[in-house]
């Protein structure tokens, strides 16, 4: 029964009550005594109802006080609630059904600068968003966030709600709430990840004990550990074996402390390849300061590493070459006597002269030694060069022929030569060196025999193989191959076969220059060889030489052998050197030559001018005291425009040509040089035309310098 119906009945028991007692008081008046029961039952109903009713009013006031309080606590709710809304930073802007606006807050006009609802309220709002299209699309979406960027740089979070009254009205709730700073932030946080995903850098991340928590792209694609496979696991997975471990200790040392460790490790890949790397390992650190985990970036350096490998290389080579270099000049005059001396007493033996073969080995002793200067100043590119345009097939087919004879029956040789020209702009002399160089280190690999292959070809070098090698200068090329199918080499071998001095042969076999000198022959002409080889698999030397602009090749010299070299011509020798000097003398003497001497190029000047008409031939040193051989030259060529010059140097040609001695087309010849070839030199000079008039060239051909030519007890 409700509190109103209770009320109701109160009401009416309270009035049968009083019909009760006023009949009883009637009854009384009139005295009516057989009314008197009514009248007691009404007094004690009318007592009764009256108690029931006090009680009840007593209940209603409560309750009536009550429920003011809930209407109160109610009033301060609204308000409340009111206050929050009106004071919160979020901008809250509600709706009906039909979009039109039942209430907003403050903040909602703030944050869109509005100044209270107006019919270009839409407009104004529209205008402050990057993706108005946006805004509007989303706005038919029954709930949901979505963010809104802002011209200003701000971005606000909206969202939306639906709301339905308890009259079943249905609304809508838009709130607006500024995130630029926590925007910032991700973003911040979002490009920071992105630059450690995408960095060069390998990036590792791993707890106090060394456990690894975090690995970025760059370490996965370096070494093949991808993050599942890393995760839980330590650095020591990458480990070689070939880093010192005092190097880990003082990492470890360090970071536990509190310090950056840099240094550098050999690490080993998933697939087993090695690697080096520079690493920058640093404790990381939270809030109290206190270390919580251990950073690691690492950069990949093997490149780096085998640079400075081939830059030591490179700096040991150069040292070999100025060494050579340095003891040049006085080498080859002490040869050019030896030389001289011991063939001009050659030839005047007889059959049966017992110091015959004494004398033979001493010969063959010097030539020796003058071809490992040769080798040297070979490697070392700093022999003066005669270039001519050759054809490359015609080279092979020269050496071919002494190939044969000096390989041995049990090699056999194989030669497939271009069907076309492969014009070459070369050193003949130098060129065949390097094939009969390749050709005796692959007889020697070949111990119980095999087949060697020379081979020709044209040859492109790409971009592909610049990419693929990490050198080469793009253009055609002319290719050699020199194969044999011997014992091979293993990777360590392939890397110091050019070293000068290194041999694998036994002691006492070989120099260790012969793939020196080729090297440093095929880098003069500014070309390229290239090395593969497996153990037990045979070797191939591919040799890259430019294509020569021009295809037409030069012919080649008349080989004048030992006949031919005798004269009665007048020849003036300046020569510095008094040993050389007199061993010189005595060779053109025997051989019909007049002699003139000078000891430097002041002496030669006056020489010449005292015998201006008698002098047919100069053979000048260049480098000499006082005066050098080009000022005595250009000072003699005054007096005497077409004497003919054959220079001579024991110098090397960086030497000689740092110091701009020799114009092109004057002809030098380098020390030691063996007699006959000297006077062969001679002899081809004097034999040739006089120079046209206003000639640059005081010979009237291209410089030809001529490689030491064998010496008679050699060819004995």
């Amino acid at each position: 029964m409700t509190f109103g119906t209770k009320s109701m009945v109160l009401v009416a028991a309270f009035a049968a009550s009083l019909v009760l007692i006023l009949g009883g008081g009637l009854a009384a008046a009139f005295h009516l005594w057989r009314w008197t029961p009514f009248l007691a039952a009404g007094l004690v109903l009318n007592a009764a109802v009256a108690g029931f009713l006090w009680k009840g009013l007593g209940l209603m006031a409560a309750r009536c006080a009550e429920g003011e309080r809930e209407r109160d606590g109610l009033r301060d709710q609204a308000a409340l609630l009111r206050f929050a809304l009106d004071g919160g930073e979020d901008g809250v802007r509600i709706v009906d059904a039909a979009g039109a606006e039942r209430d907003r807050n403050p903040s909602y006009s703030r944050l869109w600068g509005l100044e209270g609802p107006s019919r270009d309220e839409e407009d104004i709002i529209l205008a402050q968003l990057k993706d108005p299209d946006g805004y509007l699309a989303r706005e038919a979406a029954p709930s949901g966030v979505d963010i809104l960027d802002l011209w200003d740089g701000r971005v606000l979070e909206r969202r939306s709600r639906p709301y339905r009254t308890g009259g079943g009205e249905a609304l809508r709730v838009w709130q607006f709430r500024d995130i630029t700073s926590r925007a910032r932030a991700d973003r911040f946080v979002n490009r920071l990840s992105q630059a450690v995903e995408q960095s060069p850098v390998s990036i590792l991340i791993t707890d106090t004990a060394g456990n690894i928590e975090f690995i970025n792209t760059q370490f996965t694609e370096l070494t093949g550990f991808a993050l599942d496979e890393a995760l839980g696991q330590t650095p020591r997975i990458l480990k070689s074996g070939l880093t010192d471990p005092r190097t880990y200790a003082e990492l470890w040392a360090a970071i536990t402390a509190g310090d950056v460790w840099v240094g550098e490790l050999q690490n080993r890949k998933k697939d087993g390849e090695l690697f080096w790397e520079r690493a920058t390992i640093s404790p990381m650190r939270d809030a109290d300061g206190v270390i919580t985990h251990f950073l690691g970036m690492k950069q990949d350096i093997t490149r780096q590493k085998q640079l400075e490998q081939q830059l030591r290389h490179s700096q040991k080579l150069e040292a070999v070459g100025l060494l050579a270099g340095g003891v040049a000049h006085d080498f080859n005059n002490v040869l050019q006597v030896i030389n001289g001396y011991g063939t001009l007493m050659q030839l005047g033996q007889g059959p049966d002269d017992p110091d015959r073969d004494a004398l033979a080995e001493i010969l063959k002793a010097a030539e020796r030694a003058a071809q490992l200067t040769h080798s040297l100043l070979a490697f070392s590119r700093k022999q003066v060069m005669s270039p001519r345009t050759l054809d490359l097939n015609t080279v092979v087919g020269n050496v071919e022929k002494l190939l044969r004879r000096i390989i041995g029956a049990d090699v056999r040789l194989e030669v497939a030569r271009h069907p076309e020209a492969l014009p070459v702009h070369v050193d003949l002399g130098q060129m065949e060196q390097v094939f009969m160089n390749l050709a005796t280190n692959a007889r020697d690999a070949m111990p119980a025999g095999g087949t060697l292959t020379l081979a020709t070809r044209p040859f492109r070098l790409d971009e592909a193989f610049r990419a693929a090698r990490g050198f080469g200068r793009p253009g055609d090329y002319a290719l050699l191959e020199v194969k044999d199918s011997g014992e091979g080499m293993d990777e360590e071998t392939q890397k110091r076969i050019f070293d000068p001095f290194f041999t694998t042969r036994e002691m006492g076999r070989g120099t260790g220059l012969g793939l020196a000198s080729v090297y440093g022959i095929v880098k003069q002409h500014k070309g390229y060889i290239l090395v593969n080889s497996e153990p037990g698999a045979g070797s191939a030397f591919r040799v890259l030489v430019p294509i020569s602009a021009s295809d037409t090749p030069d012919p080649q010299e008349r080989d004048r052998g030992e006949s031919g070299v005798r004269g009665t011509e007048t020849i003036l020798v300046v020569e510095d050197e008094l040993p050389v000097r007199a061993m010189t003398e005595l060779v053109l003497a025997r051989s019909g030559y007049r002699v003139l001497l000078a000891a430097d190029g002041q002496e030669a000047v006056d020489v010449f001018r005292a015998n201006r008409d008698a002098i047919d031939f100069i053979l000048m040193d260049i480098i000499m005291p006082r005066k050098g051989g080009r000022q005595a030259y250009e000072e003699i060529r005054r007096e005497r425009p077409g004497v003919k010059v054959l220079f001579i140097s024991g110098y090397t040609a960086d030497f000689i040509q740092d110091r701009g001695e020799l114009d092109p087309g004057m002809d030098l010849i380098m020390k030691p040089v063996q007699p006959l070839a000297l006077l062969g030199r001679i002899r081809e000079i004097l034999d040739r035309p006089p120079s046209p008039p206003g000639s640059a060239d005081p010979s009237g051909s291209p410089a030809a310098p001529a490689a030491p030519a064998p010496s008679p007890a050699s060819r004995a």
